[in-house]
């Protein structure tokens, strides 16, 4: 990519993804448990996993891990 961003250019980002993604509640669910709900459709199960490996939840803290291993605090919008 070449620009510093780390994430790939095929993921449809709807306004900023890294606060957007509390609202995403199967994937903060995820990156707490670390298991994917049974029951999710293969396109849930693809999303979930997809959207989680750029996040870990730490100490009660959503992160976002740059390809290069810095890690960022999401805050949790208002």
């Amino acid at each position: 990519m070449g620009n510093g961003e780390s994430h790939d250019e095929d993921i449809e980002v709807k306004g900023n993804s890294a606060l957007d993604i509390h609202e995403d509640a199967l994937v903060i669910t995820y990156l707490q448990v670390g298991e994917v709900f049974v029951g999710l459709t293969p396109k849930e199960q693809d999303h979930v996993m997809h959207r989680s490996k750029w996040f870990r939840w730490e100490s009660n803290s959503l992160l976002w891990v740059w390809i290069d291993e810095q890690v960022q605090v999401v805050p949790c919008p208002k």
